[in-house]
C-alpha cells in the first residue's frame, strides 16, 4: 500500500525547530527535555510538543495536508547568574522564531522540510516570565513560551 505524502508529518517540523533553536541560541536544545551534555550555568532549551492547533487542508481532497502546530519552548539556566541567563536564551528563541526584517519576511529561515513548507510562526499568548524553582543555593529558573508553527505540505 502507497502512504501519500500530503500530510503534515509532525516530528520532522519538531526536529527541524530542535535545530532551529540550537543554532540561533548558541545552546544545547533537548526534544521533550534537558539535552544531553547541558550544562547548567550556561544554559539550555528544550523543545515540547503539545496539544493544540489544527490540520487544516481542502476540505474533501486533502483535510490533513495543512497544520498549524504547537510547541512549549522552555529555555532553562542555574547558577548565580540563572535568571539572567534564562532571560537572554529566551529573548534569542524568540528572535530566532519571531524576529521579522524590514520587508516583513522572517530574519531567519526555518531549515528545509523535505515535502513541507513553514508559512507562518507566531507566539502562542504571553509567557508566564521567569520562574524560579529549588532553594536558593541550587535554584533552576525556566521560561516557558508557546508558539504555533503553520505548515503546508508541497
Amino acid at each position: 500500500m502507497a502512504v501519500r505524502s500530503a500530510v503534515v508529518q509532525k516530528q520532522l517540523v519538531t526536529d527541524a525547530l530542535i535545530t532551529m533553536v540550537a543554532a540561533g541560541t548558541a545552546r544545547p536544545c533537548g526534544d521533550h527535555g534537558s539535552p544531553p551534555g547541558a550544562v547548567m550555568s550556561e544554559g539550555y532549551t528544550y523543545v515540547h510538543s503539545i496539544d493544540g492547533g489544527s490540520f487544516d487542508g481542502p476540505g474533501f481532497w486533502s483535510p490533513e495536508s495543512d497544520a498549524t502546530l504547537v510547541y512549549q519552548i522552555t529555555s532553562v539556566a542555574g547558577g548565580p547568574f540563572g535568571r539572567k541567563q534564562a532571560e537572554w536564551i529566551a529573548d534569542r528563541v524568540r528572535l530566532t522564531l519571531v524576529s521579522r526584517s524590514a520587508g516583513g519576511g522572517f530574519q531567519v529561515a526555518f531549515p528545509s522540510l523535505v515535502g513541507m513548507l513553514v508559512i507562518h510562526r507566531e507566539p502562542d499568548g504571553l509567557s508566564p516570565g521567569v520562574i524560579p524553582e529549588g532553594p536558593p543555593e541550587s535554584r533552576v529558573y525556566s521560561v516557558p513560551e508557546r508558539y504555533r508553527i503553520s505548515v503546508v505540505s508541497t
